[in-house]
């Protein structure tokens, strides 16, 4: 289960549920999302999502794809807003890397 997320864009800003909900989310420039997560024993941890053409979230659930361009993952999961991933250099994947690593909420 998803007990929080945070969103990393290639030009340093975030975006988290204390700012907004996922459907409020700037839409393109996603590097990293970071997801922090409680499983059926009751232990929580961290799971980063990085490397896609599209993230997209329903509310509770939050997903990466490649396969599909926008407009059919938005038609094939309705009720999930699709945000753009993008490609950076590799200093700047670092950087948000390093970040989103160290973050702890």
């Amino acid at each position: 289960m998803i007990i929080g997320w945070r969103i990393y864009y290639d030009n340093g800003q975030t975006w988290d549920a204390a700012r907004g909900p996922w459907s409020e989310a700037p839409e393109d420039g996603v590097v990293i999302v970071m997801l922090w997560e409680t499983n059926s024993r009751g232990r929580t941890g961290k799971r980063a999502l990085y490397g896609f053409d599209h993230y997209f979230s329903d509310g509770d659930q939050v997903f990466g794809g490649n396969s599909d361009a926008r407009e059919t993952l938005s038609d094939r999961y309705p009720g999930c807003r699709v945000i753009r991933g993008r490609w950076t250099s590799p200093a700047t994947y670092d950087a948000v890397r390093q970040r989103a690593l160290a973050d702890t909420r």
